[in-house]
């Protein structure tokens, strides 16, 4: 039986900081059109916020029913979220939960339209590498996206391999940051040496589909 090999393909297989500049430009844009503050007001006060989230990674990430899920520290993408909230505190704007909710749904889905491609050196050959095993991609992302990027990583490839295999096998939506109170036979939660905040352990939608690609093994 081939070994099972799962990974990611957005910050795996690119290079998600060089991906997110397009994002991050436009969102704080977008941010100064909303608050009526000159954008390079909006780009300081960002690079500050930036900078605290940064000096202080367990304390930010992604919330999901108020709990951190994912730390905001691994990308372009995550670190907005809450420097965004903090940029609108210091403006005074959206002070409604809900309205701010919502505007910061908008400009993310809005913006992320607009990164780019940038392949890691190397990673169309690490995926050709990986053919000989039971491989799959693994994605919180939609499929058609991630598909679309490992074609046009084949297309500029000058290699002699093919990526056509993985085509099918690209699972989307995976739901990696959904935390519930189920399944009971698992912790809720686990404590690392180091780490203040918890790892929320219970993710039953990825358990799931993880449990899925494994089979029998």
């Amino acid at each position: 039986m081939r070994s099972l090999v799962i990974l990611d393909f957005d910050g795996t297989m690119t290079d998600a900081e060089v991906e997110g500049r397009p994002f991050r430009e436009g969102y704080l844009d977008d941010l100064a059109t909303v608050t009526g503050r000159p954008l390079d007001e909006i780009r300081a006060l960002a690079d500050r916020f930036e900078a605290e989230v940064l000096a202080a990674p367990q304390e930010y990430g992604w919330l999901w029913k108020g709990r951190i899920v994912c730390p905001a520290t691994v990308d372009p993408y995550q670190r907005m979220m809450p420097v965004a909230k903090k940029l609108l505190d210091a403006c005074g704007a959206f002070r409604e939960e809900k309205d701010r909710e919502g505007l910061e749904q908008i400009l993310f889905r809005y913006n992320y339209r607009k990164t780019l491609r940038a392949f890691r050196p190397h990673a169309a050959e690490a995926l050709t590498a990986l053919e000989r095993f039971d491989t799959w991609v693994v994605t919180n992302a939609h499929v058609e996206p991630v598909k679309a990027k490992i074609a046009e990583l084949h297309e500029i490839w000058r290699g002699s391999g093919s990526l056509a295999w993985l085509d099918e096998r690209v699972v989307g939506r995976a739901g990696k940051h959904v935390v519930e109170d189920v399944p009971a036979d698992l912790p809720q939660e686990l404590r690392l040496p180091g780490l203040r905040r918890p790892v929320l352990v219970r993710r039953p939608q990825y358990r799931e589909l993880l449990e899925k690609l494994r089979g029998d093994r």
